[in-house]
């Protein structure tokens, strides 16, 4: 196409693709590759000269005009296009598989090539699914075979279609069913794929299928419900489990690694500690311990050791077990179960810190005086044989009576612990430990208790796992090992002393909801920086690796410093690593205070709807109040109609509980 001819568009009504969508506009500017022009929707914008197929011959005297021209066109097209039988036209060029030109199959059908003609056929072939192919602005004529290829097809994606229209239509069904579903043979094979996809995470037709169903739901809560609902699935089955896709069971692969590990038989390039006095502290039904404590008197006063499971010396770097910790990122603890993130060979036996075993250890030795004064501090790789298990409520028990080696021991570690948190508190940390209702279910029966944070026990080991942290942090900073801490920037308003003393000393809902909002974010740093919610001027995570993933991967990093291997990652792999992990461990936490809510509501469901619970104001919301329902730290909704202040202190009883929406409604009693 010439320079010339391309000038003559100007003023002119041409029509050109868009995409693959035939548009008409009208020409304001002429250049040698592209046009400037008013598309029939009225906006303005350019077009390669390539994709301009026709120039109609109609031209408006003014721009005006060019609306009103646009529909008498299109009308004029229309007309035409239901003329033409594309199997017609097809049947008198098949023969000649070669390239025409628009304007040759529309006189071929026609007789004839106007302008209107040819916007009719270029129309048609567009639609075109079989007959014809195009090659830029030519078109090509199938063969038979071809043709007969592509109607077969075509004919399988209509039985498709027709197929997935009726599962979809049956899924609903079963939805809206409110009694079991008698499934017939034809819906069997339909079944087994939804199992495959909750069960087995194989994405098929049907999963995809499954996203149709209900906007309101997921496709996995869709595809539990269905087999719940058709008898695939007892009504019992943990739905957090299968719709977060988690996997109790482990893979076959990962149990045979774990069935080779050799059990720790000591070693000669490792502190030994076993003659200490060593106890663990945790909950009575944990079997995965990750850390133990010894104190022995000592020169100037005592050796504290702070001991840490050495999970690395078992499992390495791309092994089958670190692939499958990766994987998972975390122990999952929900109310019907906990999910591991290693075999229970390893986790629960090998790394774990059981009472009388051997074990390996990263090891934190203090050297401290009588008033609690840290006067050195070493890691190292050590040893331990725990010589006593003790639960938070028997340590709470020997601390309090305060009688016996273990009693006192325990006693003097607690006034320790309580000098360094007062360190802490002069630094601006925070207190924000919310008490924590854990809820068991165990053959269908609910059970509800509720933990304090603040009991003796538990604030020991919190303490001293956060001074292990610290130190470990300050460790790697001195001598450059490539960690990530964990640092935490100071609230944008300073927090007055007397609000911080009043949620250490007593938990205050409405308190911690004030200060959360002020709080920056904590973030991943691959160089030390102050933690200030925690009061420390470096922080990291490595007292969990048995439970959590990027504790394991911390913790490696400080063993090769100390054994003088390499460090398995460098600095720019941490952090790809850690924000991987922590991405995993965050869904997973959300998934435990999903469950964690559900069962709590399906037992307050259940209790007498008189009984009356004590709650606090929070904040007002819609038509009424958030409330915590501090009888069981729950957040609730309160409809009222009287004025109420945040911080009110109310008596209510349950209104409506729905577990599976997760609304709690109270009223005020």
């Amino acid at each position: 196409m010439g320079v010339r001819q391309v000038e003559e568009y100007e003023g002119r009504i041409v029509e050109f693709l868009d995409e693959e969508t035939p548009q008409l506009g009208l020409v304001l500017r002429a250049g040698k590759e592209r046009v400037h022009l008013l598309d029939e929707r009225g906006r303005e914008g350019s077009v390669s000269v390539a994709r301009i197929y026709l120039v109609h011959a109609v031209k408006p005297a003014e721009r005006g005009e060019f609306p009103q021209l646009v529909e008498t066109l299109r009308a004029q097209i229309e007309a035409r296009r239901r003329e033409i039988d594309l199997d017609l036209l097809w049947e008198g060029v098949r023969g000649q598989e070669r390239e025409y030109a628009l304007a040759e199959l529309t006189e071929q059908y026609f007789g004839a090539a106007s302008t209107i003609e040819q916007a009719a056929m270029m129309r048609a072939l567009l639609e075109d699914r079989f007959y014809f192919r195009r090659r830029g602005m030519r078109f090509v004529p199938r063969s038979p075979e071809q043709l007969e290829q592509l109607r077969h097809q075509e004919a399988q994606r209509q039985q498709r279609a027709q197929f997935k229209e009726r599962v979809v239509n049956w899924f609903r069904f079963v939805l809206a069913s409110a009694e079991l579903v008698e499934v017939s043979e034809e819906w069997a094979g339909v079944l087994e794929r939804v199992e495959d996809f909750l069960l087995r995470r194989q994405v098929n037709d049907v999963a995809r299928w499954l996203t149709e169903v209900d906007e309101e739901r997921t496709a996995r809560e869709v595809a539990y419900e269905v087999l719940v609902k058709t008898g695939r699935l007892e009504a019992t089955a943990d739905p957090f489990l299968l719709l977060a896709g988690l996997d109790v069971a482990f893979r076959a692969r990962a149990i045979e690694a774990a069935d080779r590990l050799i059990p720790f038989a000591g070693a000669s390039d490792r502190v030994d500690f076993t003659a200490a006095w060593t106890i663990s502290i945790d909950d009575e039904e944990t079997e995965e311990i990750d850390d133990a404590l010894s104190l022995e008197p000592a020169a100037n006063g005592w050796c504290l050791g702070i001991h840490i499971a050495d999970v690395a010396h078992y499992v390495r770097k791309g092994d089958v077990l670190d692939e499958e910790a990766a994987r998972r990122g975390v122990t999952a603890y929900l109310p019907t179960q906990r999910v591991l993130m290693f075999p229970e060979r390893l986790s629960c036996d090998l790394a774990s810190l059981r009472q009388g075993e051997l074990r390996p250890t990263l090891t934190l030795a203090l050297e401290v005086d009588d008033q609690g004064n840290v006067h050195e501090a070493t890691l190292v790789p050590g040893m331990i044989r725990v010589g006593r298990r003790l639960s938070y409520e028997e340590a709470d028990r020997l601390i309090v009576e305060g009688e016996g080696e273990t009693g006192r021991r325990l006693g003097r570690l607690l006034r320790w612990a309580q000098r360094w948190a007062d360190e802490r508190f002069q630094q601006g940390a925070l207190w924000l430990r919310r008490p924590e209702v854990k809820v068991r279910v165990h053959g269908g029966q609910i059970r509800v208790k509720r933990i304090d944070p603040g009991a003796p026990s538990r604030f020991l080991v919190s303490e001293l796992m956060i001074l292990m942290n610290r130190l470990a942090a300050e460790h790697a900073a001195r001598r450059g090992i490539p960690i990530i801490f964990r640092v935490q920037d100071p609230p944008a308003h300073p927090l007055q002393d007397e609000l911080r003393a009043q949620l250490r000393a007593a938990y205050d809902p409405l308190g911690i909801e004030q200060i959360v909002r002020g709080l920056q974010r904590s973030r991943l740093s691959l160089s030390p920086q102050p933690h200030a919610g925690l009061g420390v001027s470096a922080y990291t995570q490595l007292t969990s690796p048995i439970r959590r993933f990027a504790d394991l991967v911390v913790q490696r990093q400080i063993r090769a410093a100390l054994i003088g291997e390499p460090y398995p990652y460098e600095r720019e792999e941490l952090l790809n690593v850690l924000a991987t992990a922590e991405t995993v461990e965050r869904e997973m936490r959300a998934l435990e205070q999903r469950a964690q809510r559900y069962w709590l509501l399906e037992y307050l469901r259940h209790l007498p709807e008189e009984m009356e619970w004590d709650a606090v104001v929070i904040k007002r919301a819609r038509s009424g109040y958030e409330v915590e329902v501090t009888t069981w730290l729950v957040r609730a909704f309160l409809t009222a109609n009287v004025e109420l202040a945040p911080g009110t202190l109310l008596r209510v009883r349950r209104e409506h509980c729905d577990p599976k929406s997760g609304l709690l409604r109270v009223r005020l009693a």
